[in-house]
């Protein structure tokens, strides 16, 4: 079997035998363990609007940047969002996005289809990725004000759980240390060895 003959279902149970094998080995804590969950949860609901193949290409090089990078699972990577994601043609964002096309095209003047390609919510509306990074705190913004991984409007992309940068700029003030870069290499081994 290949990478890329890896359905939704072998997925999810290679990624929770990870969590068991880790649970076991003592390589994770609490704080960790609930991350991991947090990152597995993001990786099914960009399956529901993506093709398949393409959310795994989206998870091996967010586990390959993880190795290298040594940030938390569930860290938000706002530049990695975009990177190999293919909407399916009849998901319910790409179902929305048509109609707000075709409905909107020259119906408002300065507005065109090539405008709010940010993240959006399930009902289709653009999530403004400015608020998502903090940089958005305008109350009559015309665009949603939630949270990019979670939908929430309790709170932005930067400040969801598991995503905290300290001044050094590494994730929740982690050092990479030799036994974080292992344990991160087996997380990405036993996925590649589970299918």
């Amino acid at each position: 079997m290949t990478f890329g003959d890896v359905t939704i279902e072998q997925y999810g149970y290679a990624s929770i035998q990870i969590l068991q094998d880790m649970i076991k080995t003592g390589d994770i804590t609490q704080d960790a363990h609930a991350d991991y969950l947090s990152y597995s949860q993001s990786v099914f609901r960009l399956a529901a609007n993506n093709v398949w193949h393409s959310v795994l290409l989206y998870d091996m090089e967010y586990r390959d940047r993880q190795v290298q990078e040594n940030f938390r699972s569930g860290s938000f990577l706002p530049n990695l969002r975009e990177f190999n994601l293919i909407q399916k043609p009849d998901s319910v964002t790409a179902k929305a996005m048509t109609e707000i096309r075709d409905t909107s095209s020259g119906a408002r003047p300065g507005y065109s289809a090539e405008k709010g390609k940010g993240p959006l919510l399930p009902d289709g509306r653009t999530i403004r990725r400015r608020f998502n990074t903090g940089e958005c705190a305008r109350m009559d913004c015309r665009m949603s004000h939630h949270c990019a991984l979670c939908y929430s409007n309790n709170h932005n992309a930067k400040q969801h759980s598991g995503f905290n940068v300290s001044p050094g700029g590494r994730p929740n003030g982690q050092s990479r240390n030799a036994r974080d870069r292992d344990r991160q290499t087996r997380q990405k081994d036993n996925l590649q060895q589970a299918v």
